[in-house]
């Protein structure tokens, strides 16, 4: 097995009784203000992409702590609208990125890889254009909030 924060992550060695579960759902969270929207949120708690805007999104995936954190630093360093968007994401979407994800180092290389952020915060990605549709798909919709 693979420990990746305070998540296992399976591997092609575990059995299916190895390890606690891989979680069914991951609460992403994404702070942005009114020049870096990228999240549109309807009233029923539905999510999609702003579009016409196919540069990367960075998410936080089950870390709310270092949401609260960032959108603290981004009020106090004046974003205009600053707010923190969350929504469920299927689980199974987490894994595809970790298993897929490159180092920030290697983003230029890999421009359709998700890339892990450099933070040392566990799951902190940056989904690429490539990913947009699959994360749409595996998003809950209904789920979607502003604030905490």
């Amino acid at each position: 097995m693979v420990v990746s924060g305070s998540l296992v992550v399976p591997n092609s060695k575990m059995g299916p009784n190895d390890g606690p579960q891989f979680p069914e759902t991951f609460t992403a969270h994404r702070v942005e203000g009114i020049p870096n929207q990228r999240i549109n949120l309807d009233v029923d708690g539905g999510i999609s992409l702003v579009p016409n805007n196919n540069n990367k999104v960075w998410l936080n995936f089950g870390q709310t702590d270092r949401a609260t954190s960032y959108l603290g630093r981004k009020v106090d360093a004046g974003l205009p609208g600053a707010e923190l968007k969350s929504f469920e994401v299927e689980g199974s979407y987490v894994l595809k990125l970790r298993q897929n994800a490159v180092p920030e180092k290697f983003a230029r290389q890999n421009p359709n890889s998700p890339i892990i952020s450099a933070d040392p915060f566990p799951d902190q990605f940056a989904v690429p254009q490539s990913y947009f549709d699959e994360l749409i798909q595996s998003t809950i919709q209904g789920t979607g909030r502003s604030g905490l």
